[in-house]
């Protein structure tokens, strides 16, 4: 309204002047001075209280805004302390939080339909803000009171809850790597109210995903117990365990006491499983010494006897039998390779097929298709074994063939040379790597030689009488 005023008096201002003007100077010369003048004046007062009313309503919107603001922080405080109240007394601070929502609402600050009292429009911006801050401050203090009130029963949950997690691997449940990561988080340091309750939240999560994986093993072990006995009244424990997860310290002890009950069941099998896994891999790691299996065959075998001799712990049944399993999948897969090494090795040794040459191990190929990985422990083992066996003493014997087939080219000169000079030539005098099988080779690729007892010599030419006997049967034999 007042910028309607302010206009008034400006225009009558501007006609005044242009009246006095007139007198003066005359009608000519003023006139046009009055009207543009008149009219910019006009102009300029519409434009400033267009100006000024969008101020207005910018100004009604902050402390709108400021309002809402007021109610958004007394209510997340509150929300905050109220959850403080799960482990400590915030009766009297939400008293105090109350109080200050009734001063609140006295000044026409806190219900959303204040923005509508004459009161709050009264307001001015900067006295809103003023209170706003008064009750920012207000709320900061209350918070830290109850934060105060907070961290000594903070401190007392966090180790209850760390004490029942080490009942449950002290019970053996295998989770000493969660346990870490709760450390980790329980370890993180927390001085406001609400970064105690972010904590206490994320412990409480942590200790309810460990309780999570505990029921998950106790059921495993359950079905490895089902076979050995009625595990009714224990199997009971697991799903009320399940039914009081939020619980720790109830959900603990029944799955402390589950697992004690179960593993007592699976002692004497387990026991007896592990000793029957550990002789297997025992057995099989001998025949895996000799140079033609690889490191890499060794390394496996090793690993898996180091983890079936540290299964200690019947609750680790489900493991021995994976451990069981991965023994006869690297076996069977061993079997296989060392058997298609060999048929590819034979393929060049095979042509010189000989009794003092060489000879095929004419038992592996059944041995082979003998071995099952779906066969129980003990039998798998005993077949597999002796599959090793055939296969690794044949496999070094190729290799040593296939050796002296590569050099036999370099050794026959020399070979030769030793019949020329002395007529024979015994294996025990001839001054190469395996001696024997060279001229062995030698005799089969020379008819007109033999190899016997450790010697290679020429055979003997036929006698005078005997060829002439020879020809006279042959000229008989045109006859008829």
């Amino acid at each position: 309204m007042n910028e309607y005023i302010l206009t008034g008096a400006v225009i009558l201002g501007v006609l005044g002047a242009g009246f006095g003007l007139l007198m003066v100077y005359g009608v000519s010369e003023v006139v046009y001075f009055g009207i543009a003048v008149t009219a910019v004046a006009i102009f300029g007062a519409l434009a400033y209280s267009w100006w000024q009313t969008k101020v207005d309503k910018t100004v009604e919107t902050l402390k709108v805004d400021v309002l809402m603001k007021i109610r958004r922080d007394y209510a997340e405080t509150k929300e905050f302390i109220t959850q403080a109240g799960e482990l400590t007394d915030v009766a009297p601070i939400l008293r105090d939080l109350e109080l200050l929502k009734e001063e609140l609402k006295k000044l026409n600050l806190f219900e959303v339909e204040d923005q509508n009292t004459e009161a709050f429009k009264a307001y001015t911006l900067t006295r809103i803000e003023k209170e706003n801050r008064k009750t920012d401050q207000k709320l900061r203090s209350l918070e830290a009171l109850a934060a105060g009130e907070y961290k000594p029963r903070l401190d007392e949950y966090i180790n209850n809850l760390r004490g029942a997690l080490s009942k449950l691997q002290a019970g053996g449940y295998r989770i000493q790597g969660q346990i870490g990561e709760f450390g980790e988080v329980a370890g993180l340091i927390s001085k406001s109210l609400r970064e105690m309750l972010d904590k206490k939240k994320k412990l409480f999560e942590k200790s309810v995903a460990i309780i999570d994986l505990c029921i998950t093993e106790a059921e495993e072990i359950c079905t490895a117990c089902t076979k050995l006995g009625d595990v009714a009244s224990i199997d009971d424990c697991i799903p009320e365990a399940r039914a009081n997860r939020l619980e720790p310290d109830k959900a603990v002890r029944l799955l402390v006491e589950s697992r004690r009950k179960l593993t007592g069941m699976l002692k004497g099998t387990f026991e007896e499983q592990r000793t029957q896994l550990v002789s297997s891999l025992e057995e099989v790691l001998k025949l895996v010494q000799g140079e033609q299996v690889g490191a890499e065959w060794r390394a496996a075998i090793e690993g898996l006897l180091a983890k079936a001799l540290s299964a200690d712990d019947p609750g680790q049944m489900k493991e021995l039998q994976g451990l069981e399993a991965q023994y006869k999948s690297k076996t069977f897969s061993l079997i296989s390779e060392l058997h298609g090494r060999i048929n590819k090795l034979e393929e060049e040794t095979g042509k010189y097929y000989d009794e003092k040459v060489w000879t095929p191990d004419l038992e592996i190929e059944g041995l082979v298709k003998s071995v099952s990985p779906r066969d129980e422990l003990k039998s798998f083992t005993a077949k597999a074994t002796e599959a090793l066996a055939h296969l690794t003493q044949q496999l070094e014997k190729d290799a040593v063939f296939l050796k002296v087939i590569q050099s036999y080219a370099k050794v026959e000169p020399l070979i030769v040379k030793k019949l020329e000079d002395k007529g024979e030539l015994k294996a025990a005098e001839f001054d190469v790597k395996y001696p024997d099988k060279f001229l062995a080779l030698y005799s089969l690729k020379h008819q007109e030689t033999t190899f016997t007892d450790g010697t290679l010599a020429m055979k003997k030419a036929p006698s005078k009488e005997a060829s002439s006997l020879k020809e006279r049967l042959l000229k008989k034999r045109k006859v008829q």
